[in-house]
C-alpha cells in the first residue's frame, strides 16, 4: 500500500495531468485494498481484517456527477479466546477455547459520485454515496473441538465515503478511495449490524 501512494504522489506534482479529460465519459475501475470491521465485530473477534478486491462500471456525467456499479469481494479471518459457561446436570462449568471466524462479503452496489473542483490542481477529490445487496457467508471454528457452525443470507446495506482522482494520461486514471459500509445483518451468533470500513486504490480506465 506504501508504494502504492508515492506512486499517486509522485503523478500530482508531475505534469501533464488530464484533470477534467475524463467527463462524459464511460469508466472501468479496478482496486485492492484492505476492509477494517468497526464496532461489534472487532469486540467479538479482534483481528478480523482482511483483502477486498472489486471493480466498477461507470460513467461521468458533465458537471462532475458520475454514477456507477461496483461488485466487490471481502474476505477476513477472526480469531478470538473465549470462554462460554455451559450447563451440565444443573453445574456451571467453564470451557475455555478459541474460536476462529470466516467472514466473506459478496457487494454489488449503485454508488453516485461527485468530483469536487480545484482549479490548476491535478488531484480531484470527491463524495461518493449509494447501497446495493450484501451476499455474507460466515464460518466458526471451535479450535480444538473440532465443530464447525456456518451462516449465510443476503442482506442490504448502504455505503458511504470520499476519495482522490488524478488523470496522468488522457485513457488512464488512479483513485484511492475511503469508504464505510453499513449493511443491515443478523447472524446465528449476535443480533449486530456489519459496519466495514475500506481503503482501497486502483486505476481506472476511460473509454
Amino acid at each position: 500500500m506504501r508504494k502504492y501512494l508515492v506512486i499517486l504522489a509522485l503523478f500530482m506534482v508531475t505534469g501533464n495531468v488530464y484533470s477534467y479529460n475524463f467527463m462524459n465519459k464511460f469508466t472501468v475501475h479496478g482496486y485492492a485494498g484492505i476492509g477494517i470491521p468497526i464496532g461489534d465485530m472487532p469486540d467479538m473477534f479482534p483481528e478480523d481484517r482482511g483483502i477486498a478486491l472489486g471493480g466498477e462500471n461507470g460513467f461521468n456525467l458533465t458537471g462532475f456527477f458520475s454514477f456507477g456499479l461496483t461488485k466487490n469481494i471481502l474476505t477476513m479471518l477472526g480469531i478470538s479466546n473465549a470462554s462460554y459457561k455451559i450447563n451440565k446436570a444443573g453445574n456451571r462449568t467453564i470451557d475455555p477455547h478459541v474460536q476462529k471466524v470466516y467472514d466473506k462479503i459478496l457487494a454489488i452496489k449503485g454508488i453516485v459520485r461527485y468530483y469536487l473542483t480545484l482549479p490548476n490542481r491535478p488531484l480531484m477529490p470527491y463524495l461518493q454515496g449509494g447501497g446495493g445487496l450484501y451476499m455474507v457467508s460466515t464460518e466458526v471454528k471451535n479450535v480444538g473441538q473440532g465443530t464447525k457452525d456456518k451462516a449465510t443470507h443476503n442482506s442490504v446495506g448502504l455505503s458511504f465515503g470520499a476519495g482522490f482522482h488524478v488523470q496522468p494520461r488522457k485513457k488512464l486514471g488512479i483513485d484511492l478511495n475511503l469508504n464505510f459500509d453499513l449493511v443491515f445483518t443478523t447472524t446465528d451468533y449476535n443480533d449486530i449490524n456489519t459496519k466495514i470500513f475500506t481503503i482501497s486504490l486502483g486505476p481506472v480506465l476511460v473509454f
